[in-house]
């Protein structure tokens, strides 16, 4: 998830993020807006919820791109039997993304318990029709 900068407190930058990912077209989720084409792929896969999550920059915290990679690939092994896609977190006003993952079946509590074991503040959750949210980890 993003870092926090002196313009924008984090939530804003979260909730302003583009959580995109290609399964195989490109579909970008928007914290608060619906979007038709998960619904599809949720039907596609014969599911109801997925959601969207990085290792990298726990706490928001700058993270070495190597120590990033490292701790996405542990996740990957950990998404090892379910269905995912690669994606990206991008900030629109600046340069940065985070690599991360769209999650397939996924229910909330465990989508947060992944959160919580990569140190990660936030998380994206998504129901068929309806808009995702974001979900902080406490």
């Amino acid at each position: 998830m993003p870092f926090k900068n002196k313009q924008f407190p984090l939530e804003t930058i979260y909730q302003k993020t583009n959580y995109v990912f290609s399964a195989p077209n490109v579909i970008r989720l928007n914290i608060g807006k619906p979007n038709p084409l998960i619904d599809k792929l949720f039907n596609q896969f014969k599911c109801l919820t997925g959601g969207f999550i990085t290792a990298c920059n726990p706490q928001s915290k700058k993270t070495k791109p190597e120590n990033n990679r490292i701790e996405n690939l542990k996740l990957d092994e950990l998404l090892i039997g379910k269905v995912y896609f690669h994606g990206v977190g991008i900030d629109p006003d600046t340069e940065w993304k985070e690599e991360s993952f769209m999650v397939l079946g996924i229910e909330k509590a465990e989508l947060i318990e992944f959160g919580r074991i990569f140190k990660q503040n936030a998380v994206v959750f998504v129901q068929k029709d309806q808009a995702p949210e974001l979900v902080w980890i406490k």
